[in-house]
């Protein structure tokens, strides 16, 4: 089965005209340890004030940035899917093009839903291309297309609403 994003893959390999990689072509060499999400709870990092999970990075003015494993949803599959990019990404070897390309995908659109290894959802890979094509640098165009508005991780727009009404 063809995964999103593959026909800009090889229209660019095959040396095509017409074809728009928004500047880069992709590029995958090797292989890479696939994060594993059953390993989160085992990290030495300290427990969340209220009890809900872990601190990765302590904010100003009391903010956390944290961690919680066992409560999964949308936004947190679209944070997987950004982690898995990032393992898979290395200079010269792998370039965030050849890893959205190459990652595992979720085919059923709940990406959050059962105890799946990582992957990203079906659509990041059109939507990192789209932004590509649109000017946004690589890494830009990598956190918009999972994190940003209108992303391709479903449920993160209706998610992100509820949070703020």
């Amino acid at each position: 089965m063809l995964k999103p994003g593959g026909e800009c893959h090889r229209c660019c390999a095959a040396g095509r005209s017409g074809c728009d990689a928004g500047g880069e072509a992709p590029l995958f060499s090797g292989s890479f340890p696939v994060p594993d999400r059953a390993v989160l709870p085992a990290l030495p990092l300290p427990p969340e004030p209220g009890g809900r999970g872990v601190v990765l990075v302590p904010g100003p003015e009391g903010g956390t940035l944290m961690l919680d494993a066992s409560g999964r949803s949308p936004l947190t599959a679209a944070a997987e899917c950004g982690a898995l990019v990032l393992a898979c990404y290395a200079p010269g070897v792998r370039n965030l093009a050849g890893c959205f390309e190459t990652v595992p995908v979720c085919l059923d659109g709940t990406p959050w839903e059962g105890d799946d290894p990582l992957y990203c959802a079906a659509g990041c890979a059109v939507r990192y291309w789209a932004l590509r094509r649109a000017g946004l640098d690589e890494a830009r165009a990598a956190t918009e297309a999972v994190l940003g508005d209108g992303g391709c991780s479903p449920g993160v727009d209706a998610q992100r609403s509820e949070a703020g009404s």
